[in-house]
């Protein structure tokens, strides 16, 4: 994968990520006012909620579905078949069980059974997102089309959001409105991996389990590292009530868009450190290694600054003076997207395709275990403050713990620059 490849997946993928957060965020002045911060704190705790059965959905597969495909060779079409069948399968098939269980248990979070209906919706539309074969397209480096698929849908969607959107009453249309799209998104998505020559192979059992072993040790990492983010709302929610939620959420909305931008090239580098890692790189390989790993942090950088500099003008901008709860909120998290940047480079980015598995799950399960329980108790003691300050500090331990990890397997200073 040359660097012009990865430049212009990037620049698809920019797209996508682009379409993920600026579409909601475009509607979220109007979601917000129309919601207002109870009703809005409540939509927020149910998709905090839900974000467990899109973690069992995801499992892993989105770490080992672009390292089984950058480990094939580009014109083996019944192998990427069978790979992409046996991952999506093992993936619907725990997707619908999780739907199933957290349906289930939806009385035990604040409000679960006087909205049981947007609950259900709201899960729904988790486990269609989590089902999209994004990690495919990566790997296969065709993300243009996937970005327009996302396009259509998403611009229609929102465009509904807000043409009808008005009141607390509009509460279950716009979470109907939400979940049709990623459904729509999400058929069209395996409808055009067809059109690319991925035909379906029914997998057998043993390749069923095997593919869930191979990514049960990335699950739990995963399931650690939304303890220890998402959860955060769930707290909020549990001790401050729903006003508070409301607050938070619109806070780490807004912080969660602004980071996306880091997601475009992230994503589309990864698949390219799977393939150069554990073998001599190239001159130009190297180079661009070197390069996005800088981008990465540089950017995230500037967007942490500027979520610091502009937090009481931007929560204005996105709620209205009914959130300004959520400026100090937005002034502590501000500084995530640089910590969180610097944990991904470290961590995904280079651990990952390291296969340092072991060290990187042992790290984030730690961070969740005591994150959740420092987060309870600041968001106790301090309220949103704490909450915030709660998801900082986890993240920049996980950073740190990353750093002290990696120097034991290669100069951190050599990611960065050219280092001997």
């Amino acid at each position: 994968m040359t660097l012009k490849a990865v430049a212009r997946n990037a620049g698809w993928l920019g797209l996508v990520h682009g379409l993920n957060y600026a579409v909601p965020i475009l509607t979220v002045p109007v979601v917000a006012r129309a919601l207002g911060p109870n009703t809005y704190g409540i939509l927020a705790t149910f998709y905090a909620y839900a974000t467990y059965a899109g973690v069992l959905t995801v499992y892993g597969f989105n770490v080992t579905g672009p390292r089984a495909i950058a480990a094939l060779h580009d014109d083996d079409v019944h192998a990427l078949s069978k790979t992409v069948s046996t991952i999506v399968s093992a993936q619907a098939l725990i997707g619908v069980v999780a739907v199933a269980v957290s349906f289930a248990a939806l009385s035990l979070i604040p409000y679960g059974d006087e909205y049981r209906t947007v609950g259900l919706v709201v899960l729904m539309h988790t486990f269609s997102g989590s089902l999209l074969p994004q990690w495919v397209f990566i790997g296969l480096q065709r993300t243009r089309n996937l970005a327009l698929i996302q396009l259509v849908i998403q611009a229609v969607a929102a465009t509904i959001v807000l043409v009808e959107v008005r009141t607390q009453s509009d509460l279950l249309l716009l979470v109907t409105v939400r979940c049709s799209a990623a459904a729509l998104i999400l058929i069209f998505s395996l409808a055009e991996l067809a059109r690319y020559g991925i035909k379906w192979c029914t997998p057998t059992k043993v390749e069923l389990v095997a593919a869930v072993r191979r990514a049960s040790r990335l699950f739990f990492s995963a399931v650690s590292i939304n303890l220890y983010t998402t959860t955060t709302t769930l707290i909020v929610a549990f001790v401050l009530g729903p006003v508070a939620a409301g607050a938070f959420a619109l806070a780490n909305r807004v912080r969660g868009a602004a980071a996306g931008v880091i997601g475009l090239i992230t994503q589309a580098v990864y698949p390219f450190l799977c393939r150069i890692a554990g073998r001599e790189e190239t001159h130009e390989e190297a180079w661009a290694r070197r390069l996005f790993l800088r981008a990465i942090v540089a950017i995230s950088g500037v967007i942490s600054l500027t979520l610091f500099g502009f937090a009481p003008f931007i929560i204005w901008l996105a709620g209205g003076r009914a959130f300004q709860d959520a400026t100090q909120v937005l002034s502590i998290i501000a500084f995530l997207p640089m910590v969180a940047a610097l944990s991904n480079t470290l961590g995904r980015q280079t651990m990952l395709p390291l296969h340092m598995d072991r060290e990187y799950t042992r790290i984030v399960m730690l961070a969740a275990l005591f994150g959740v329980t420092s987060m309870f108790f600041l968001t106790h003691k301090l309220g949103l403050r704490g909450a915030a300050l709660g998801m900082l500090g986890v993240e920049m331990y996980v950073a740190g713990a990353f750093a002290v990890a990696l120097q034991r397997r290669k100069s951190i200073l050599s990611l960065f620059f050219k280092y001997r």
